[in-house]
């Protein structure tokens, strides 16, 4: 995820199409086909009924940098950094395979005067247009959802070889001077065993 191709931003119509179509959310699949499957077809990855339960936290930790905000993940979780990565910061499963990636964006970075929504819309699409570039994920789709309580774009994908689902929340707060992200990729279990820490724990501080 190096920031000189997350910010080579070109306007594409079919990339902005995704992260516009608000109604659609991520579909609770490892493995799908995009000539079988529509966006309208597909469900959030957040579950409503489980919105009100409080998390368990015992068998997690707390992992982050005041640049990149904070999150818990599974406590048996270590340090992990992708060669491709770039300036992020990472955790992942033993096996390296189950990852955590946090990362933030500047006004430099976005090379804008200020970080407000069209920001945020901004950093969302780059990424989506990475995503896309790659040429390893299908079914790449755009959706809008919520990071404790601040509204994120949702860009969700599943890469072509082995199923694994790659899943990135792109956000502000209201008194930070970075735009958030904070992906996470892995097999579906372990996907949707970790997303309601993503969405329910992420902080600005620790």
């Amino acid at each position: 995820m190096k920031k000189k191709s997350m910010l080579n931003l070109l306007c594409l119509c079919a990339v902005l199409g995704l992260l516009s179509a608000c109604g659609s959310k991520i579909g609770q699949t490892g493995t799908s086909s995009s000539s079988k499957e529509t966006t309208t077809e597909q469900t959030s990855a957040t579950s409503t009924d489980s919105s009100d339960e409080v998390l368990d936290l015992s068998q997690s930790q707390q992992i982050g940098d005041e640049q990149y905000g904070y999150v818990y993940v599974p406590k048996d979780w270590v340090a992990f950094h992708d060669l491709d990565g770039g300036e992020t910061y990472q955790y992942s499963d033993l096996a390296g395979y189950n990852i955590v990636t946090l990362f933030s964006y500047s006004k430099e970075d976005l090379q804008v005067e200020a970080i407000d929504d069209k920001a945020v819309e901004k950093a969302a699409n780059s990424y989506a247009y990475m995503m896309e570039e790659q040429g390893i994920f299908e079914n790449v789709t755009g959706a809008m959802t919520e990071v404790v309580g601040y509204r994120a774009y949702q860009i969700y994908g599943i890469t072509k070889s082995d199923g694994k689902i790659l899943c990135a929340w792109v956000f502000r707060t209201e008194k930070s001077d970075k735009v958030y992200l904070v992906s996470l990729e892995g097999d579906t279990e372990t996907f949707y065993k970790v997303l309601p820490f993503i969405e329910g724990t992420w902080s600005e501080t620790k």
